[in-house]
């Protein structure tokens, strides 16, 4: 099947909007995990955000961090083919954003499969309730939660500057012409 007829301007922004949504709730978590325990005094264990205990396991967490980076990566390939294809610009500066986007998630993701890893290969973390430590925390001693909120953070971050960089490609027409630029051949957009 040729997928290209659907990689359109209004399509790609429209699916980045909603990876940046998800990305927005997941922050939101983080944020307020980090007020649970620097605002509220709670422990770190019982610091599970707005969604509580039903929604934080490492397998949510391992599962959620690869699947974005999957998305992102999909996303990146198919900003990357309607840069080839249309030429506009506004789409070509963005791609260093997407790049460190592609880092930043990439690395996220390395974090919960090796934090995935830890869980899986000493019970005593699902024992004990305690946050196996991935890399940085086998390197430090940072506190596990402010790690992944950074890292959050940097990685919503970058979305946002994408989403304010691409807001105009989804008013250009799916039906447009791509030539080697949209509509007046004098506006590189």
């Amino acid at each position: 099947m040729n997928y290209t007829k659907f990689i359109t301007p209004r399509n790609m922004f429209a699916l980045f909007a909603l990876a940046f949504l998800v990305q927005t709730a997941h922050h939101a978590e983080h944020v307020t995990q980090m007020l649970q325990i620097y605002v509220l005094g709670l422990p770190t264990v019982d610091a599970n955000g707005l969604l509580g205990e039903q929604f934080n396991f490492e397998w949510v967490h391992f599962v959620y961090n690869v699947t974005l980076e999957l998305g992102i990566i999909a996303l990146w390939w198919g900003y990357r083919r309607l840069s080839e294809r249309t030429n506009l610009t506004i789409i070509k500066s963005a791609m260093p954003l997407f790049i460190l986007l592609v880092i930043g998630q990439g690395y996220h993701a390395l974090e919960h499969i090796v934090r995935m890893v830890q869980y899986m290969r000493d019970p005593m973390y699902q024992i004990n309730r305690t946050l196996p430590p991935g890399l940085i925390g086998i390197a430090t001693d940072w506190s596990i939660p402010v790690v992944h909120f950074w890292i959050n953070m940097v990685v919503w971050s970058l979305m946002v500057l994408i989403i304010l960089r691409l807001h105009s490609t989804f008013w250009i027409s799916n039906q447009t012409h791509f030539g080697s630029r949209i509509g007046n051949p004098s506006k590189t957009y």
